[in-house]
């Protein structure tokens, strides 16, 4: 079956918590500029659940749970998000092999192409604490970096092979949390990489309403998390 595929970036549904989701695409797409020097880059295929909180000053908090399949051999992403109920679960597949990328939710599919790959990296930063998790001898010990730039401050937490742990991105005005959990190594199974049925249908195009979020198309063509 012939698909008929979007010329632009990929459109997500205009929803607070499929923003959410916009929001790690856009951090695994390149968290820093290409120029820095790199400190690390997370394992070549992981599978992890995250936990994402962000605050802004006098509003409510938010929180979105999500799992991810990562595989820098084969260039495939995988994001699946687990709402209150069956209406509120969305999910993307990004396969930048194959230039397709697939967003669905609530029955409908889109189709875009996936753009450039690149690795999850860490650039180099201040070293600010050594700690461990877990219970003595029994352990696992970590390491924090501190990166400042002019607008943002960021506090990156990697295990043993820059496994990470806890990213927080802050300024004056927000706070955002990435938490992650429940971590393999390897892609247990690669059916998490095979789109829904309703992403090959014909009438699961995405409807013209739907758009790009400002954040994502200014991070994307920037190259960078701003």
């Amino acid at each position: 079956m012939n698909l008929k595929l979007s010329q632009s970036r990929p459109c997500i549904w205009s929803v607070d918590k499929m923003y959410k989701v916009i929001l790690l695409v856009a951090i695994t797409a390149s968290l820093f500029p290409g120029t820095v020097q790199l400190h690390c880059c997370i394992p070549s295929q992981l599978e992890t659940y995250i936990d994402e909180l962000s605050f802004v000053p006098g509003g409510r908090g938010s929180t979105v749970v999500q799992n991810m399949s990562y595989d820098a051999v084969t260039k495939r992403k995988a994001f699946h998000v687990f709402g209150d109920s069956i209406h509120d679960e969305y999910g993307i597949i990004i396969d930048y092999r194959g230039n397709m990328s697939y967003s669905w939710a609530k029955g409908v599919c889109n189709v875009t192409y996936a753009g450039y790959f690149h690795e999850i990296c860490f650039p180099e930063g201040k070293l600010v604490r050594k700690s461990f998790m877990g219970v003595f001898p029994d352990i696992i010990r970590l390491n924090t970096y501190l990166i400042q730039s002019e607008r943002v401050r960021w506090s990156i937490t990697v295990g043993k092979t820059c496994t990470p742990v806890e990213l927080r991105r802050q300024n004056d005005d927000f706070l955002n949390l990435l938490r992650f959990y429940n971590m393999t190594l390897g892609i247990r199974d690669e059916s998490v990489f095979t789109p829904p049925k309703i992403c090959f249908k014909k009438e699961s195009r995405a409807p013209k309403t739907f758009q790009t979020p400002l954040f994502y198309r200014s991070a994307a063509m920037r190259g960078q998390f701003p």
